[in-house]
């Protein structure tokens, strides 16, 4: 492994991590539970993780949060305004802890839902757009 590699890491951050919860219950609500500290240790785990790579990070957090596909979403009893709280909290916990090599990727499963899930222009570099390629078969 070569620190001097000109590879810039595109990483996801969901919800991966163990808290207090039984695993029946860490899918539910996990913007609240973020913003309420449960992920704190994680966060601070994964923050300090980036932090040591000494490069820019491009971290997309809870992607597509509009999509009921994962339990981030209204799937798991979250809403709009909860996840926008959630990445505030957790973009602001990185500058807290001066983890500044991060580049902060937004992006939504729909155009419909911009408007609702948009954390703001302070809170990201970066938008990604979703293009769904569907593969036809002819016999």
């Amino acid at each position: 492994y070569s620190t001097n590699l000109p590879i810039t890491p595109f990483i996801y951050l969901t919800q991966t991590a163990s808290n207090k919860y039984g695993s029946e219950e860490k899918d539910k609500n996990v913007f609240l539970r973020i913003k309420d500290g449960a992920y704190d240790a994680y966060i601070d785990q994964f923050s300090k993780q980036i932090k040591s790579l000494n490069r820019p990070v491009y971290l997309r957090f809870a992607h597509e949060a509009d999509n009921p596909s994962y339990p981030w979403s209204q799937t798991g009893f979250n809403t709009a305004e909860e996840f926008k709280d959630a990445w505030k909290y957790v973009h602001d916990y990185f500058n807290r802890n001066n983890v500044i090599n991060v580049i902060w990727v937004w992006n939504p499963w729909h155009p419909e839902a911009i408007d609702d899930y948009f954390p703001g222009s302070n809170y990201v570099d970066w938008i990604g757009c979703r293009k769904s390629i569907r593969w036809y078969y002819s016999d």
